[in-house]
């Protein structure tokens, strides 16, 4: 919460989609090593120097936050955040359908994703393809679809990335079909995983980036973190009924729906592009 509520004080408009997407591939970088050094590490050197090392990691980024000097924000004279401050956000200009995208948007990678190592599983691959797929290729991906998202927000805008980045996750979430359908090859599997990880990198990208242009600096930890939190709420309930849902359909139906409920918010995407209000001071 403090990172991101110190990003929408320190970042310019111009600036969010390339940071929000360093901070969303460090996410994924982080993912990396926690899923594959640090083992490593616990495997020779055991668990106290292993966590020693995480502790030092973790302090590193004090080099520059202690010497940074936060933006002054004029006082409202209402004192800290309260209920009041938290409601007047769901009163903006078309707020509404905001939160209703943010609730949907990646509501379908959610689902997919979730599901997606119980279908390797049931497919018959080794738990060294499946650590391999999840762990490297996939956090890999996702971590440059990260960057080269922050790049295209800074070449396309706001408006036309939201859109676009919505299209190009419910695409990835459709190749999910291919291996469920019909080719099980590996080489087809490796490259769909990858296609799916890079578009949800991307996809995180542009939203994270709309959140803190959505947040007031004088309650930006509280704006972002409603935000994360509506965000988050729609990928676990995604991921608590996925699995029966899955059982039910099959992996191929499964995918096929994940994929109607992607394109459920590129419409949603394509209805709040239409909205000039909620547009304003959005570059």
């Amino acid at each position: 919460m403090a990172t991101d509520a110190l990003g929408v004080q320190f970042l310019k408009p111009h600036e969010r989609g390339m940071g929000n997407g360093i901070q969303n591939a460090a996410n994924f970088f982080g993912a990396i090593l926690g899923g594959g050094l640090m083992l490593i590490l616990l495997d020779r050197w055991g668990w106290t120097i292993s966590f020693l090392l995480m502790a030092i990691a973790l302090a590193l980024p004090l080099v520059f936050v202690l010497p940074h000097r936060e933006k002054s924000v004029k006082p409202t004279g209402k004192g800290l955040p309260n209920f009041k401050a938290i409601a007047d956000f769901f009163y903006r200009p078309q707020i509404k359908t905001w939160l209703l995208v943010l609730f949907v948007y990646q509501m379908g990678s959610s689902m997919a994703s979730a599901m997606l190592k119980p279908f390797l599983v049931d497919i018959g691959l080794s738990l060294q393809d499946i650590g391999s797929l999840n762990s490297l290729v996939g956090y890999t991906s996702g971590l440059i679809g990260s960057l080269v998202g922050g790049l295209l927000l800074n070449y396309w805008g706001y408006k036309r990335g939201l859109i676009n980045f919505a299209l190009f996750n419910a695409i990835g979430v459709a190749c999910l079909l291919i291996p469920a359908s019909i080719a099980k090859d590996l080489s087809i599997i490796y490259l769909v995983v990858a296609l799916h990880q890079f578009t949800v990198g991307m996809a995180t990208t542009v939203m994270m980036a709309l959140m803190m242009s959505q947040s007031r600096l004088e309650t930006a930890g509280t704006d972002y973190t409603l935000q994360t939190s509506l965000q988050t709420i729609g990928g676990i309930g995604a991921i608590v009924v996925g699995g029966a849902i899955a059982d039910g359909l099959g992996y191929t139906n499964f995918f096929g729906l994940c994929t109607l409920v992607c394109l459920l918010g590129v419409f949603l995407c394509f209805k709040l592009s239409t909205w000039h209000s909620f547009w304003q001071g959005v570059r």
